[in-house]
């Protein structure tokens, strides 16, 4: 079950959500896949070889930069684009690792804002 406002929003690992954007590009439906993991090494580069095996589109952040600040942007650009499905990549969260927790809550509150009536997938 999704939010009360009717918003939907999952979290999976990298390799899923590529999976998952391949399959939605083979039934039709658009995709997104953002690169915002922006602290584990090499975790852009590994979005952007999933992205290309799908096929979709990929918005990307730069290393140590705004988790948030890509998700925001490209939720916009999805929207824009008229995309159906935005898949996020972010960093794994471990409970120890409490800056990285607020990074999620930052993430999730920039793209919920700019999501309204789109489904967003978050690894």
């Amino acid at each position: 079950m999704g939010p009360p406002d009717g918003r939907r929003q999952w979290r999976w690992q990298t390799t899923t959500l590529g999976k998952l954007a391949y399959q939605f590009q083979a039934a039709g439906e658009t995709s997104l896949l953002v690169a915002a993991d922006t602290f584990r090494a090499a975790a852009i580069e590994q979005a952007e070889l999933w992205a290309k095996r799908a096929g979709v589109d990929i918005i990307k952040g730069q290393p140590g930069g705004d988790a948030a600040a890509v998700a925001f942007d490209a939720v916009r650009a999805a929207r824009a684009r008229q995309v159906e499905r935005v898949l996020i990549d972010t960093a794994g969260r471990l409970h120890t690792k409490v800056h990285l927790m607020e990074e999620l809550k930052k993430c999730v509150g920039c793209s919920s804002a700019k999501c309204r009536g789109h489904h967003t997938i978050s690894g």
